[in-house]
């Protein structure tokens, strides 16, 4: 299984995330709540509609999301050579592709095809895929043996079964009380058997007393009815009687209330004709009141004006600024940042200069010591040559060695016969004579082809040294055509000195004027501050003279005075408590056409209530209802109420007489199903407990096997990893009874307390590694990838990059393997890195580096 990409909506913290994942080592990184182990949680909840431990579906939705939005993840994944895409939504369905067909569009399906296209279950996928920090942290020392062993066979997969025993041993204890229960509770069938005959035989006789009593109770039961239509016919005449009661008594309330409400509004005219007097009386007055707040808003405005006027005049007073002095200052910094300006165009041209007569001067010596090329390539040809007369010289004596080798050995074995290689005539008497011959010749090079050789080697080292004189000359001069000045070295030294001194003198000036500039530019910024002051109080001054004279002409006055000030104060509060108290009578004048109205809808009212009080009245007159009447009525329903229920009681009683007996029967009849259905819950009981024994015997003893047959290969994957991990200095880890670690340290062992918690942390994600490799192996499932959460912390940095080398070895079992950390230089080692980041609280973000 390979994962292509995974599209993230709305979900968790992430509002939109579009990651495309690579293969081989894929580190996740980014700080603690920014939504790395999200990403991982993402992969199995699109795959299973499954979370981890504690997590809540309710919490998925990203808080802050737009209303109406959905979340949801989109997971794409491949599965040997068909393509898988995953469509699941937060509180909704989800809907599944392979290959871009659409297969299911409901969560039941597409779990359910999901899992068979896997060919494994969420636990399975949790077990093998996750591996926590919680998980590493589970196999400590500090941990307890069973925790520990829990822990070991919960990720083995071997916990169902530990815990499918418990129950089956459980259920069969209760089959055993539940047996012994129903044993001492169970009634005797036969006996039963015997009480039943009996009762059949009494409940065969008849009883005539249930047919009379029967007839006296129809009797009562029709006088009773008779009685009581009489009584309900009364009784609505009496609900008649009270609704004209009620709306006699509604008419005079309604006739009270009326005639109190039209007294009060009477008042309230009389006030309203009051109070329209006196608003007529002052509102023209009231009337200039904006006239004179306008001209009170100008005697304000003059007031603040004048005081400001003074003030500013007091701050123009105090200011320390001379504008001479300042230009002269401004002009002075002008001129020194004018020179710094010159000088620095200059030094670069002056470093030029520098360096350009530094490689010319360079050069010189150079061509000095390695000499004229010409002259170089003459001493190369020379040697050349020499050698080449040598190899030849050196050549023709091995060859004729060799060449009069194999005639003497010819001619030695050939005898007087031997055709001569020339003339191709036999040697005769003379080839004693031409073997001495050849022998001497052959003397004569052996000696000669040593000193040959010799000579050769040295020759050759000798053109070498002349080639790499022709080469550095060659370089030198080369170095002579790159620069430009002096041909003579004295000449090129005093044109350097001379340059170096200029660039020295710039270089000085310019350290003297970055000393002086700083306190210039204070001076200048102290100075363009005053000015601003200065400029500011000016513009201030002006701009309130300015208001100043707008006010006196509008009040028509030649200066301020406060007398008169106060005294348009005065006026103007006068007026305002009129104008306040004219607003006040507008507003209650604002009811009288209310007032008016409800007057005549009073009168309105009272005629209305009068002639509907003499209609009730008169209806009642005309009912002439008598209570007494109703009441003896109601009394002999009552009392034949009464005769009835003697009769009802008399019917019963016969009744129950002759039920008693088929009762009976019906009692005992169910007794003894009770009992049959006893003994055979008992059979079933048993049956089932003895079931369960075996199931608890046979799940045990599985459990145990698995146990035994996964140890030495955990010991063989765990030793495999940490081998690999410390660089082959601890090879073998050793397993207790309860999973507990020891580490082979120069063949003895040791338990895993001794190290340090990186190495413990070590040893124990070997283990948890070699876990999932069993169980996919056991289940015979190729996931393709893995990923570890946060199970790096403790290890120090050269242990971090042997580890993760082996997870590099792994790539070959697991195309895909994300490490999610929050340390950069554990996702640095990976091949690729997916680095989670908090944009905003509540938003993050996944960029792929």
């Amino acid at each position: 299984m390979r994962l292509i990409s995974l599209r993230l909506r709305q979900w968790r913290c992430f509002e939109a995330c579009d990651i495309e994942f690579p293969d081989g080592l894929i580190g996740v990184r980014g700080a603690n709540g920014a939504g790395k182990s999200t990403i991982a949680e993402a992969v199995g909840w699109a795959l299973f509609g499954k979370l981890r431990q504690r997590a809540k579906v309710g919490d998925l939705r990203r808080q802050g999301a737009p209303k109406g939005a959905k979340s949801s993840v989109e997971l794409e994944f491949q599965l040997g050579s068909a393509s898988y895409r995953i469509e699941r939504f937060v509180g909704g369905d989800a809907r599944l592709w392979i290959n871009g067909t659409l297969e299911t569009e409901k969560s039941t399906a597409t779990n359910a095809r999901v899992a068979q296209e896997l060919d494994l279950t969420w636990e399975v996928f949790e077990r093998t895929v996750f591996a926590q920090q919680k998980d590493v942290a589970a196999l400590d020392p500090g941990a307890t043996g069973p925790q520990r062993k829990a822990h070991v066979e919960r990720l083995l997969g071997l916990e169902r079964y530990r815990r499918a025993a418990e129950r089956a041993r459980s259920e069969a204890k209760t089959r055993s009380s539940e047996v012994k229960g129903l044993r001492e509770l169970a009634p005797d069938p036969n006996m039963i058997g015997e009480l039943l005959r009996d009762a059949e035989e009494k409940a065969a006789e008849g009883d005539p007393a249930v047919a009379t009593a029967s007839d006296a109770h129809e009797e009562a039961t029709r006088q009773r009815d008779q009685a009581a239509a009489t009584r309900d016919a009364e009784e609505g005449r009496a609900r008649e009687h009270g609704v004209l009661r009620h709306q006699e008594r509604t008419c005079l309330d309604a006739l009270e209330k009326a005639s109190e409400t039209l007294a009060l509004v009477n008042v309230k005219l009389e006030e309203r004709k009051t109070q329209a007097e006196r608003l007529a009386l002052i509102e023209p007055e009231a009337a200039s009141r904006t006239a004179l707040e306008a001209t009170l808003r100008k005697w304000d405005e003059l007031e603040e004006v004048a005081g400001e006027l003074s003030a500013t005049d007091a701050q123009l007073g105090a200011l320390d600024y001379d504008p001479k002095q300042a230009e002269v200052e401004h002009t002075q910094l002008a001129e020194v940042r004018d020179e710094q300006t010159r000088l620095l165009e200059q030094r670069p041209r002056l470093a030029s200069g520098v360096a350009d007569a530094t490689a010319r001067l360079k050069a010189l010596k150079a061509v000095a010591k390695a000499g004229v090329p010409d002259d170089r390539k003459l001493a190369v040809d020379e040697g050349e040559a020499e050698l080449r007369e040598a190899r030849e010289r050196l050549t023709i004596a091995r060859n004729e060695l060799e060449h009069d080798r194999a005639h003497v050995g010819d001619v030695e074995t050939g005898g007087p016969e031997t055709p001569c290689p020339i003339c191709r005539k036999p040697y005769g008497s003379e080839h004693e004579e031409i073997l001495a011959g050849y022998r001497a010749r052959i003397t004569k090079n052996e000696r000669q082809a040593p000193k040959l050789e010799k000579v050769c080697s040295t020759l050759e080292r000798s053109l070498k040294r002349a080639r790499e004189a022709l080469t550095a000359a060659e370089t030198a001069a080369a170095r002579i055509a790159d620069t430009a000045g002096e041909d003579d070295p004295d000449a090129a030294s005093g044109k350097l000195a001379a340059v170096q001194a200029e660039h020295e003198r710039v270089d000085q000036r310019l350290a003297e004027l970055a000393e002086h500039i700083p306190i210039l530019n204070q001076a200048s910024r102290e100075s363009e501050q005053l000015r601003a002051q200065w400029q500011e109080l000016t513009a201030t001054k002006k701009a309130l003279a300015t208001r100043a004279a707008r006010a006196l002409k509008v009040l028509d006055i030649k200066a301020y005075d406060p007398k008169t000030h106060a005294l348009a104060r005065g006026e103007h509060e006068r007026i305002t408590q009129l104008d306040e108290e004219a607003y006040e009578l507008r507003e209650t004048l604002a009811d009288l056409p209310h007032l008016e109205t409800q007057r005549d809808d009073l009168s309105t009212q009272l005629t209305q209530a009068q002639t509907t009080l003499k209609q009730a009245q008169d209806a009642l007159a005309a009912l002439a209802f008598d209570t007494d009447a109703l009441e003896a009525l109601k009394q002999q329903v009552r009392d034949r109420e009464t005769l009835r229920d003697d009769a009802q009681a008399q019917l019963t009683a016969a009744r129950l007489e002759a039920q008693n007996r088929s009762q009976e029967v019906k009692e005992l009849r169910a007794r003894l199903d009770e009992a049959r259905t006893a003994q055979k819950a008992i059979a079933d009981r048993l049956t089932e407990m003895r079931q369960y024994e075996v199931a608890a015997m046979l799940l045990s003893k599985y459990r145990d096997e698995q146990a035994q047959r996964a140890w030495p290969r955990l010991e063989e994957g765990a030793s495999t990893l940490l081998n690999a991990a410390t660089d082959g200095r601890y090879a073998d880890i050793k397993l207790s009874q309860d999973y507990r670690l020891a580490i082979v340290d120069r063949g003895e062992e040791h338990d895993l307390a001794r190290f340090s918690g990186g190495e413990q942390d070590l040893a124990n994600l070997c283990l948890r590694l070699a876990i999932a490799d069993w169980v996919s192996k056991e289940r015979n499932v190729d996931l393709g990838f893995v990923i570890l959460d946060e199970v790096f912390g403790s290890q120090d940095e050269e242990r971090r990059q042997r580890l993760l080398g082996e997870l590099h070895v792994l790539s070959n079992r697991f195309r895909q393997m994300l490490v999610i950390t929050h340390l950069p230089e554990i996702a640095e080692l990976c091949d690729e890195q997916l680095e989670v980041t908090i944009a905003e609280p509540g938003r993050s973000l996944v960029a792929i580096s």
